[in-house]
């Protein structure tokens, strides 16, 4: 019996209803969507396109989601072909936080989750932290970091 499930499971298809396979479809549409509104910009004003404008320029192009592929794999592709529909730039932006010691751990916490640290440093009794953004979600970043220091937060960006 146990090499019949092996077998299976190697080599057998699973079978699922359209309705899952539609669900599957939209969860990877989904990623694909936010993954570009993260990292895409309009080269003209450097400002973030909004997820809704990404959906419309993915169905103006009349592209469909690859059910072999994951999301990440196809991320690309979509990109390359909404270029022709929408001014689009993948970028991310590098910024210098210079956070009070007292929300430290907490901040630290969060820019840990949702960039990449390139470097971290004492200075007296603040924390200085240079770490890369997607430039879609920079706004939204700050946002939070300041919410999360109560505004007591000095910030630049660096590298746009």
């Amino acid at each position: 019996f146990p090499s019949i499930c092996e077998q299976i499971l190697k080599k057998g298809d699973l079978q699922i209803t359209t309705e899952h396979k539609n669900r599957l479809r939209e969860q990877k549409l989904r990623k694909i969507i936010a993954h570009i509104s993260a990292y895409a910009v309009d080269p003209k004003t450097g400002i973030a396109h909004p997820a809704q404008r990404i959906e419309l320029a993915i169905k103006e192009a009349n592209l469909h989601v690859v059910d072999h592929k994951t999301a990440e794999q196809q991320v690309n592709d979509f990109i390359d072909k909404i270029k022709l529909i929408l001014p689009i730039k993948l970028d991310s932006k590098t910024l210098e936080l210079t956070i009070p010691l007292k929300y430290a751990n907490a901040v630290l916490l969060f820019i840990k989750k949702q960039a990449i640290v390139e470097k971290e440093a004492w200075v007296l009794d603040k924390l200085l932290v240079t770490c890369t953004v997607p430039a879609g979600l920079t706004d939204e970043f700050f946002s939070k970091v300041s919410s999360l220091c109560h505004g007591e937060i000095d910030s630049k960006i660096i590298k746009e």
